[in-house]
């Protein structure tokens, strides 16, 4: 579900991380750099990324959390992601239907950073859009979520908490 991309990075592993340093490149029409680590202690993996991008289209990346790829039309696409794409685009929604399992929080931790100057979702343009999600021990932090809409600015703030089974 991803479109064509082209991304360029250092990487290095370590005996307990793998590490992309200096990321940069496209992803269909998103531009995106920064640095990400994927540390493999166990029990729980973690990935820690600070990512940042001048131009971002939430379809471009939404195959990593369930969105159809950009538009159906794009000539790159395989005829399995156009079909997919329409399927999606005919529901007329922003997020998938599927039952979202929070279980699978307990399994890894994050500390994810984002900034993004110009980040469209349909026809909901968003500037100078800048959050944090830290994941840790089942518990999925959102502190903050800065979006710019329409001439004002929203901050959210919020947890989830998957210790326990709901």
């Amino acid at each position: 579900r991803t479109p064509p991309y082209v991304l360029q990075a250092g990487v290095s592993h370590l005996a307990d991380r793998w590490a992309l340093t200096g990321l940069r490149g496209k992803v269909g029409q998103s531009d995106v750099a920064g640095t990400m680590t994927i540390f493999n202690k166990l029990p729980r993996r973690k990935l820690v990324a600070d990512i940042t991008s001048q131009r971002l289209d939430y379809r471009d990346l939404g195959g990593f959390v369930g969105f159809p790829p950009g538009k159906p039309e794009a000539a790159t696409r395989a005829a399995s992601q156009k079909a997919s794409a329409r399927k999606m685009q005919a529901q007329d929604r922003v997020f998938a239907t599927d039952r979202l399992s929070l279980d699978r929080l307990r399994d890894y931790d994050a500390d994810f950073h984002f900034r993004g100057k110009n980040v469209a979702v349909d026809r909901m343009p968003m500037d100078n859009v800048e959050f944090r999600i830290k994941l840790a021990d089942g518990k999925l932090r959102y502190d903050p979520v800065n979006i710019g809409i329409a001439k004002g600015h929203v901050t959210l703030v919020g947890e989830r908490d998957a210790t326990r089974t709901q």
